[in-house]
């Protein structure tokens, strides 16, 4: 019999992962020193293989317990035959006073020879070598079966029940059919769910990519453990083929999605062609595409830009707008253009500047208009032309002005019409004259002419004007106006003899020629 006292560990310490309560402390602890030197050293031990707490705790003590053991076994060996796994014996009369105590039996081997041969009457021998453990000692025993392990990725199809497209959970998880599954229906009940690599995985930010049903994948395992399927990666075979053609474009490269029961032309994408001489960039939405720029957004363009719109564009700047050409710019508008201005509105032409309008034309002045022109003005008016001043107004030419009129002209003064120069001539086939009372006064008039004409004191005062209200009305634009005085004829009646000289009691009026 030999008695032995091994130095064991006083420790054993275990831990594992649980990603849906990823930042949960989840290891376990637990001691139980012998009265040996190193006996505060641990065991760790990863992965656990477990997810709960208490479960942890005890797998912990129960391979404290296993090494604990470890650490009082005795070896022995005799002419016994009553040795057998699992008995109780007791020790006594051993040299070691300590080792004299009760015992369980953990392991037995007997070995029996025949000698016969030597012996004429049967006779054996037989020899039987045990291990034990004293039985205050809590036995446990050793893990001896290992877990399986995977020997590297295996390829399975993403699967789903009948009808689906894509199949996942909150955390982006799919199933699979692995090809070696001859039991599997290529149903969501092949396997359980496995969590799928993503090139980026934030705090709801990062990238996310489901493999759908159908699509091929390569399945690894965390720390080889079967129990911890992980998808590493997809893969093209001759079902789903690449999205453009190869090798053709193999210098292009990007990301396309499918939309859901669509066709091949029917996804979101970018892509990327580096072929030298024809690099570009593309991009396609399906439907809507929305961009969100939270601070400034520079875009530079080196040569041409076309901007290509369906139907409706709507432009929206919250401050200032500045558009800078430094060519020709040019605007067609196939129907009605409207420009609304809060405040004052500028425009600066440095060359010529013309105006066509094919039909009518408005022009509405809430307050005061003025044109100023440096050079020549010319207005032609292929129809009938209509100014109508509510107030005041005044004509200041500072040459000569001449009125040409190929028909007939009407001057409708309302009050006094006062014309004054330095000589005033009428020609014309035949004049009348024709009033209530006609006084013809030789010498000088006192300029008595009330708010003559002139010429910039007119300016002044339209200048002094609050507004200066004007309506006009063109062909195909209809502006109601006030009544004008219907003029007075230019011919007397012919029952009536045009007056040649006063009255009697006067003294005889010249008559003008």
């Amino acid at each position: 019999f030999e008695f032995e006292e091994t130095i064991t560990s006083g420790s054993w310490v275990t831990n594992d992962y649980d990603f849906t309560k990823s930042r949960a402390d989840i290891m376990a602890l637990d001691n139980k020193p012998r009265k040996t030197s190193f006996n505060q050293m641990e065991i760790f031990h990863w992965p656990g293989d477990y997810e709960q707490p208490q479960i942890g705790e005890q797998l912990a003590r129960v391979r404290m317990e296993e090494r604990g053991a470890l650490g009082s076994r005795c070896e022995g060996s005799g002419e016994l035959r009553g040795i057998a796994c699992g008995c109780v014996y007791e020790l006594v009369n051993y040299p070691v006073t300590k080792a004299n105590r009760e015992y369980m039996i953990l392991r037995s081997s007997l070995e029996i020879e025949e000698v016969d041969q030597i012996s004429s009457q049967d006779q054996f021998t037989y020899q039987c070598q045990f291990t034990v453990q004293p039985t205050t000692k809590i036995y446990r025993h050793p893990m001896t079966v290992v877990k399986p392990k995977t020997s590297g990725p295996q390829p399975a199809i993403i699967v789903g029940p009948p009808g689906e497209t894509v199949w996942t959970d909150e955390y982006g998880r799919v199933k699979v059919h692995f090809l070696w599954d001859r039991y599997g229906v290529n149903r969501e009940s092949d396997s359980c769910w496995l969590r799928v690599t993503q090139s980026w995985a934030g705090d709801n930010f990062g990238a996310i990519h489901i493999p759908r049903i159908g699509h091929e994948v390569i399945v690894d395992f965390i720390n080889g453990d079967p129990d911890r399927p992980l998808i590493i990666g997809c893969l093209y075979n001759n079902t789903t083929m690449p999205p453009w053609d190869l090798p053709a474009n193999g210098t292009q490269s990007g990301l396309i999605s499918r939309t859901i029961g669509g066709g091949r032309s029917n996804y979101n994408g970018v892509r990327f062609e580096d072929k030298p001489g024809a690099e570009h960039y593309w991009e396609q939405a399906e439907r809507d595409m929305t961009r969100l720029t939270k601070s400034n957004e520079v875009q530079s363009i080196g040569l041409n830009s076309d901007v290509n719109v369906g139907v409706s564009r709507n432009l929206f700047v919250g401050a200032n707008y500045k558009s800078d050409v430094g060519g020709n710019s040019s605007a067609i508008i196939g129907a009605a253009l409207g420009i609304q201005v809060g405040a004052a509105h500028s425009l600066n032409v440095g060359a010529l500047y013309g105006i066509n309008v094919g039909a009518a034309m408005m022009t509405n002045v809430g307050g005061a208009s003025i044109t100023d022109v440096g050079g020549a003005m010319m207005t032609n008016v292929g129809g009938a032309s209509m100014t109508n001043v509510g107030g005041y107004n005044s004509l200041a030419v500072g040459g000569a002005n001449t009125t040409v009129v190929g028909g007939a002209m009407t001057i409708a003064v309302g009050g006094e019409l006062c014309l004054t120069a330095s000589v005033i001539k009428l020609v014309a086939g035949k004049i009348v004259i024709q009033g209530g009372e006609v006084d013809i006064n030789p010498g000088d008039c006192g300029n008595s002419c009330g708010a003559g004409g002139g010429g910039g004191g007119g300016i002044g005062i339209l200048m002094g004007l609050p507004g200066l209200p004007m309506l006009c009305t063109l062909p195909g634009v209809v502006v109601p106006l006030p009544p004008l005085p219907t003029p007075k004829p230019t011919e007397p009646p012919v029952t009536e003899p045009p007056a040649t000289t006063p009255p009697p009691t006067t003294p005889p009026a010249t008559t003008p020629p």
